[in-house]
């Protein structure tokens, strides 16, 4: 479904030439149109930027913990009442926040942190082979893996799920048929599949930009997705088992032995996260600027060239610093961050993936074209909000 909504971004592109979000729904809809998208696009940066924030502070303090001898097998995360203060969670993500995060969103431009996607993709494809690699060690040894969440306390044996026995593969459950369980999982698939803001720049900017060749582009990077996630959550499920439903939504917290090679990649995510973030806040900078200055700023004058004047150093670090306290201040909050993949799923990336993409290509694909594709595409934008906005309504009663 990813591939499909991205193919109709493409198209509608194709057929306007509009460089973003807002300037097709401008061109297809009007000012008006373009504005709500600008909305959607600032809450959905903004809560990207929560969860970035609180995976970085988490992962980080994880490995300090361990590198300084306070971490112990039985705790899912760092921030125990036992551990210094300076350790915590809620300190390290202060501490990024004055230390690296400002400093690189103050930036007027982000070409130094242009290899920041590579360096993600990397580390997300080093963290694959160890979880992987992990889990067959795991087995091979009979390792125990423990558990401490508050009442909530375990140890189990990781088996090889090849194995036969009373203890092996019975206990393993890799599909569920249960209506909730599915319902609760879309949100969770919606996030890790969002990807669409960011197609239009790159489709524009290929030097031979048609449907074929940014259909294999998409194809194969949605495809290289798919492996990552399936090597991850199959081989994290296959160590932990029930234990990751107290993970707080990120399994390499939990009890890896406190094993080099996983604290390398849990560094490496860390610095690829923390060097995203930057980014996240230069975008949303960006996309508020020019939805607020032609509305509130007297001194503004729209130039003949379209383009919006260049941001004075009061728009600058107003929004730069305004953005990153209002995101830093629920992150302190937030220790499970599944809770904000799942409100993000459930709310803007549905837009963003469905309606929005459903909406360009029924205006700006020709009439005669493309009527299965439009047919399909406005049968997603109404089935996916739905189930979506019922699986938030389910998960926040259980919350």
């Amino acid at each position: 479904m990813a591939s499909f909504t991205l193919m109709l971004l493409i198209i509608s592109a194709e057929n306007t030439r509009a460089k973003s979000y807002v300037k097709l729904a401008q061109k297809l809809y009007g000012r008006r149109t373009a504005n709500l998208t600008t909305i959607i696009l600032l809450c959905n940066l903004y809560g990207t930027t929560i969860s970035y924030i609180v995976a970085s502070g988490n992962l980080i303090s994880k490995v300090l913990l361990v590198v300084f001898g306070y971490g112990t097998a039985k705790t899912t995360q760092g921030g125990g009442n036992n551990d210094p203060i300076l350790l915590k969670p809620s300190s390290i993500i202060l501490i990024l926040t004055c230390t690296v995060i400002t400093p690189l969103s103050l930036l007027r431009t982000m070409g130094a942190l242009r290899y920041s996607s590579l360096l993600a993709v990397a580390c997300t494809c080093y963290l694959a082979i160890v979880v992987a690699s992990m889990y067959f060690e795991f087995c091979a040894n009979q390792a125990v893996v423990s558990i401490s969440d508050g009442s909530y306390r375990d140890n189990q044996t990781v088996q090889c799920f090849w194995e036969e026995g009373s203890d092996t593969t019975e206990h393993y459950k890799f599909f569920s048929t249960d209506f909730i369980d599915i319902l609760t999982t879309v949100p969770i698939v919606v996030y890790a599949y969002t990807c669409h803001p960011n197609v239009l720049p790159i489709f524009l900017e290929l030097r031979q930009a048609n449907q074929r060749r940014m259909g294999k582009i998409i194809s194969r990077a949605t495809g290289l997705s798919l492996i990552l996630y399936l090597i991850l959550g199959c081989f994290g499920y296959l160590t932990f088992k029930s234990q990751l439903a107290h993970s707080s939504g990120n399994f390499l917290l939990n009890d890896y032995h406190h094993n080099y090679s996983t604290l390398l990649g849990a560094i490496g995510m860390s610095l690829s996260v923390v060097l995203a973030i930057p980014l996240f806040v230069n975008a949303f900078r960006s996309n508020l600027y020019n939805f607020l200055v032609p509305i509130i700023d007297p001194d503004y004058v729209p130039p003949r060239t379209g383009r919006l004047q260049e941001m004075s150093a009061k728009w600058h670090y107003s929004i730069t610093v305004g953005m990153i306290v209002f995101t830093v201040l629920p992150a302190i909050s937030v220790d499970d961050i599944s809770k904000v993949f799942t409100v993000l799923g459930s709310t803007t990336n549905p837009i963003l993936c469905f309606v929005l993409p459903a909406l360009f290509i029924v205006k700006a694909a020709p009439s005669d074209r493309y009527e299965k594709t439009k047919v399909m595409a406005v049968s997603l934008a109404i089935i996916i909000p739905i189930v979506s906005i019922t699986s938030l309504i389910i998960q926040i009663q259980q919350w």
